[in-house]
């Protein structure tokens, strides 16, 4: 399914839940902030790292709560992760006896989620509450595309680049987080989250096609809007 009508079938659930939700506590949010890698996805090892830096998030979520503590709900989420280009750089020449010199040039790594699963919520004193969820569903992930620079000892200069590659897995999300009643209707979270995937990326090069491993692991923690319905 294309990410675009997947999205549109996401938002018309969540206008769905609006009138079945009752007086239980039952939401559509908004929330961004920061994306950060974890694990390989961050590591500056050139045999399986990414290089990848902290970025950002919006994700978009809902929940239906068929009781005052458990419902059921989706998130969608787009997250970008810079690469750190200046590391990238210098390991490849650290590895490369031949080279004089090298600059790369790189865009961000790019990842959608699709998920759904349980929610839960328990309120505490006051206007705040505890949220959770443990989600499932797909991602897709794209990697950067790169220019290479560098110039070859008795070769002279040289440029290659790497291009795009998308890869559909599985995945997976846990998260928690704090909400704030600000009135009957609105409040404001705090979330903290976790995503891990494994992705396949084909590459085509002189010795035909080759499969890159990766390791997409990051944690979110984000600000947010929450319409309570």
């Amino acid at each position: 399914m294309q990410p675009r009508r997947t999205c549109l079938l996401f938002i018309l659930l969540l206008f769905f839940l609006v009138p079945v939700a009752q007086n239980k506590p039952s939401f559509v949010a908004l929330r961004g902030g920061l994306s950060l890698p974890a694990g390989g996805y961050r590591s500056h090892d050139l045999a399986g790292g990414s290089f990848a830096v902290a970025g950002f998030n919006v994700t978009l979520e809902g929940a239906w709560f068929f009781m005052p503590w458990l419902g059921v709900g989706g998130s969608a989420g787009l997250n970008f992760h810079p690469v750190d280009a200046a590391s990238l750089a210098t390991e490849t020449l650290r590895h490369d006896p031949f080279m004089n010199s090298l600059t790369v040039r790189s865009d961000a790594y790019r990842v959608i989620t699709f998920m759904a699963g349980p929610f839960v919520q328990y309120d505490l004193k006051g206007d705040f509450s505890l949220t959770g969820r443990l989600l499932g569903g797909a991602i897709e992930a794209e990697t950067p595309y790169q220019l290479y620079k560098t110039d070859y000892f008795m070769i002279g200069p040289y440029w290659y680049e790497i291009t795009r590659a998308r890869d559909w897995e599985p995945s997976f999300m846990a998260g928690a987080g704090v909400k704030y009643r600000v009135m009957s209707c609105l409040a404001l979270t705090l979330n903290a989250d976790f995503t891990y995937n494994r992705c396949e990326f084909g590459f085509y090069t002189y010795n035909g096609l080759e499969t890159v491993h990766h390791r997409i692991v990051f944690v979110n923690t984000t600000l947010g809007i929450s319409i309570e319905l």
